[in-house]
């Protein structure tokens, strides 16, 4: 085969960067960023060492720095918080048959897609924040709009 029809491969021009972020520090940012109010209290369940008052000083400085890179993504978090929420309250109940559906008889549904939202949006919500601060995702929030529902979600 001729030599200029072979594709080369392109050497990268970005040094790959590999960092380990201990479990610890996840755990911290969680807490921070969600705004649990007795972060030691919770980290201890972890089994972590609570933290000063000097610690907990910046901790809440840094969670401030961290949740500003999400704050315009928190309309789309909660979205998608609310698809999951309905997506897994379905499935739940669809796959639980005529006896099972018995047996959860009572239980406020509503109350329970509420609690699946809460806690998809605490999950994305520290995520993203975690994701950022790590560069595994990066901002661009300009470049995607949710458009104008579909004519069968006007009709519901």
């Amino acid at each position: 085969m001729w030599e200029f029809f072979r594709k080369r491969e392109k050497e990268p021009n970005e040094e790959l960067v590999e960092e380990v972020v201990p479990m610890s520090t996840l755990i911290r940012w969680y807490c921070y960023d969600l705004g649990i109010d007795d972060v030691n209290s919770l980290a201890k369940e972890f089994g972590l060492f609570p933290v000063s008052a000097e610690g907990e000083e910046f901790e809440h400085e840094a969670s401030n720095n961290r949740m500003d890179n999400i704050y315009p993504l928190l309309p789309f978090i909660d979205m998608m918080s609310k698809i999951n929420a309905k997506a897994v309250h379905t499935i739940q109940f669809e796959g639980l048959g005529p006896e099972g559906r018995a047996s959860i008889e009572g239980i406020d549904t509503e109350v329970m897609e509420i609690i699946y939202s809460q806690i998809s949006f605490a999950a994305l919500t520290a995520a993203f924040s975690a994701a950022l601060e790590l560069g595994l995702v990066n901002r661009n929030y300009g470049m995607m709009r949710i458009g104008r529902p579909d004519v069968e979600e006007l009709d519901e």
